[in-house]
């Protein structure tokens, strides 16, 4: 059980570290 949980946390900081590196790209920061 611990393991899916760890794999479902990794998920979420996966998708939101996507999200503000499109966001920075959106605005051109890089």
């Amino acid at each position: 059980m611990e393991v899916s949980f760890v794999l479902k946390y990794n998920n979420h900081i996966i998708a939101v570290f996507f999200w503000i590196y499109c966001g920075k790209n959106e605005f051109g920061l890089k």
